[in-house]
């Protein structure tokens, strides 16, 4: 939340506030946040495997006052973009629509294209395919999830 400096306050609470209701849908082992403001994540989940090993995943709330669009244009810096990129820790971004309680999400790779560039529409701004919060889309996206570190080995 921090990149929204403009937006009013009440926006980012309550953005966090309903994202952390859709994270806990995902049941994860933990589910944390931050203790320091310059973190690169909103909030920390982690989740046990069949075999008793652990995936990570960092989440980055974005909360609007408008209708989610598919896709979702999003503001984000550059050098936090790059980062995400950059993590071996896969990013999950949420996305709030505050007025309407709606929920979209989608993984911070899907904002590249397929030769692996970023898809940068000015120096700031990106879009993002959003999937809804939606029943089957929280069972494979916590599917996704439990066989991550699986898919790369």
């Amino acid at each position: 939340m921090s990149d929204e400096k403009r937006k009013p306050w009440y926006i980012g609470e309550r953005a966090e506030a309903l994202a952390g209701l859709f994270l806990l849908d995902l049941h994860p082992d933990y589910l944390g946040k931050p203790t320091s403001g310059h973190a690169l994540y909103d909030f920390l989940l982690t989740f046990s495997r069949p075999d008793k090993s652990s995936v990570t995943v960092a989440v980055e709330i974005k909360g609007t006052d408008r209708p989610l669009r598919d896709p979702q244009r999003l503001m984000l810096s550059r050098s936090k973009l790059e980062a995400m990129n950059k993590s071996n820790t896969p990013f999950l971004i949420v996305v709030v629509d505050v007025k309407t309680n709606a929920v979209g999400f989608n993984w911070a790779s899907s904002l590249r294209d397929r030769d692996g560039t970023v898809r940068m529409v000015s120096h700031t701004r990106c879009d993002l395919r959003l999937r809804r919060n939606t029943p089957e889309e929280i069972a494979t996206l916590r599917r996704e999830i439990v066989g991550f570190a699986q898919s790369i080995l």
